[in-house]
């Protein structure tokens, strides 16, 4: 961060910072592209042009994805520094950090956040979604390696139609989705990172292919794109390591500050 609290745009493990206030667009305006804001140059395709709107939150823009649309953020080509942050190697090699600011315009029973997939296999993904369960729409992580998927969630983070922060960590041997807090996170022990002794004895590697399409708005079952969010997304950073928790309250600060969303800290 700098001394005005501002996330370093040339920090080497920032890989991208889209920021939908750094558009010079009239209201209702297709979005065909966000511009990344970090040094990494990893530019958004907005698959099937989202639309621009002005003062949804504290007074500044955001990109509206339609689910009907099949509208989303794209990152694809296994050499784009995204996709090189989830794969290829070994799953206890693979560490970030990813911020979303985003409301969810509408709440179906199936919506992807983020997943980071190899296209046209289902074998190797990692995925955030929020799922319908007994009634509840939950927050809900999904690590598949080699094809053995692990799936966790829970009721007490739960979905609502309201502008929040996000933040998904993986430090190699877990996911942790943080939302507006990053001291109640919700944990997903998925142990997939080679050092299981029941996973050497199935004779599972524990290896990420490269990865080829990361979306935040879409799924995607191989062939074809499912579970589209309706959301107004206003900021996403990500980082290619795992964040201290210092850090990730001084991000989740500043995005906190600047849109005026509920963060708790956990640390000083």
């Amino acid at each position: 961060m700098d001394a005005a609290g501002i996330p370093l745009s040339e920090h080497d493990s920032l890989k991208t910072w889209l920021d939908a206030s750094m558009l010079a667009l009239a209201p209702g305006s297709q979005v065909t592209q966000l511009r990344d804001r970090s040094l990494t140059g990893a530019d958004a395709v907005v698959t099937n042009a989202a639309t621009y709107l002005q003062r949804r939150i504290n007074d500044l823009p955001v990109v509206f994805l339609q689910a009907n649309k099949s509208q989303s953020l794209t990152w694809t080509n296994n050499s784009n520094a995204v996709c090189k942050i989830f794969g290829p190697g070994m799953v206890v090699s693979m560490q970030f950090t990813a911020f979303v600011v985003i409301r969810f315009s509408e709440l179906s029973k199936d919506m992807t956040i983020l997943s980071a997939i190899k296209r046209f296999s289902l074998d190797d993904l990692f995925e955030f979604r929020i799922s319908m369960e007994r009634g509840v729409h939950e927050y809900k992580m999904r690590t598949i390696v080699n094809a053995n998927s692990v799936s966790t969630h829970s009721a007490k983070m739960t979905a609502e139609s309201r502008f929040v922060i996000l933040v998904l960590a993986h430090d190699g041997s877990a996911l942790k989705t943080y939302k507006s807090s990053s001291a109640t996170p919700l944990e997903q022990i998925h142990g997939m990172n080679g050092l299981d002794q029941y996973l050497h004895q199935k004779g599972i590697d524990s290896n990420m292919p490269e990865i080829d399409h990361v979306s935040l708005g879409c799924g995607s079952n191989g062939h074809q794109t499912k579970n589209c969010l309706e959301a107004e997304v206003a900021e996403i950073l990500m980082y290619d390591t795992l964040l201290s928790m210092l850090d990730l309250d001084r991000v989740a600060g500043y995005l906190s500050r600047k849109y005026q969303l509920e963060w708790t800290f956990s640390t000083g």
